[in-house]
This record gives structure tokens, C-alpha cells and sequence, in this order.
């Protein structure tokens, strides 16, 4: 599956998931997850926004930042793409 059909599952133009893969949120991504693409940005760097805490499995803070700290951020942009899926299925 290429990326233009991966992100046409998740309602995103390749754009915005080539953005994500190389770390960065456009305001679709940020919008479809309700945070802004700063929150995005920074919880893929490991730090973790009371925002990002209101997301489904991610509601104890010190949780979610070791999570995405122990994840690198290649594994929280994998971890985004579940959002976004769960997101779609909303």
C-alpha cells in the first residue's frame, strides 16, 4: 500500500502524511486528532501536552510522555497513525 492510499484511509492528502512521517503536523493531521500541530509536533519529540491526555490510552500524563520517550519518534508517528485511524472510526 502506497502513501496516497494510506492517507486516503485516514481522510488526509499525501501531503499531510508525508509531513507526519518526516516528523511535522499540518493542521489537517492536528485537526482530525482535536490538538493543534504544536501539541503533534511536540509529542512526537517525547513531550507530552495536557491536550494530548484527553486522547483515548493516553489519559496519565507521566504515562504518555514515557511511552513516547521509549518509543523514539518514529514509533510515536506509528502510534499517530493508530490515533488517526480510531479518529476515522469515530
Amino acid at each position: 500500500m502506497n502513501h496516497a492510499e494510506i492517507g486516503t484511509r485516514f481522510g488526509l492528502s499525501l501531503l499531510d502524511l508525508e509531513c507526519l512521517i518526516k516528523g511535522k503536523a499540518t493542521n489537517s493531521v492536528a485537526t482530525r486528532l482535536k490538538l493543534t500541530p504544536q501539541d503533534v509536533e511536540d509529542l512526537i519529540k517525547g513531550k507530552v501536552s495536557q491536550a494530548v491526555t484527553t486522547r483515548p490510552g493516553l489519559h496519565a500524563r507521566s504515562a504518555a510522555e514515557e511511552l513516547a520517550t521509549s518509543l523514539q519518534p518514529e514509533g510515536v508517528i506509528g502510534m499517530i497513525v493508530a490515533l488517526l485511524l480510531s479518529a476515522n472510526h469515530s
